[in-house]
């Protein structure tokens, strides 16, 4: 999401954005969960760039940022045991 022109078109605010999830509203009550749109928007125009098991694993709902980090930490332990080395192309 470093191109201008996405970030523009898909009004995407990412983590680095302090306070991100008070620019943000969304269908519920629950505020604490606002930034999860502009979650969705980041992980669904990188879906190329996801994991094929991840991808297939996560779903779309209230809970999909957990699930998706979660099966990205499997991802990650399955790939250092299988490669016998440490994943190291994203970090928190």
């Amino acid at each position: 999401m470093s191109n201008p022109k996405y970030v523009e078109d898909f009004a995407y605010l990412g983590p680095h954005i302090k306070n991100r999830n008070k620019l943000m509203r969304d269908h519920d009550n629950d505020t604490s969960n606002n930034y999860q749109q502009s979650d969705v928007v980041s992980i669904l125009t990188n879906l190329g760039a996801i994991p094929d098991y991840v991808a297939r694993k996560f779903h779309l709902g209230p809970n999909f940022a957990v699930d998706f980090m979660g099966f990205m930490d499997e991802y990650k332990h399955q790939f250092e045991e299988k490669n016998g080395i440490k994943w190291e192309y994203t970090n928190k």
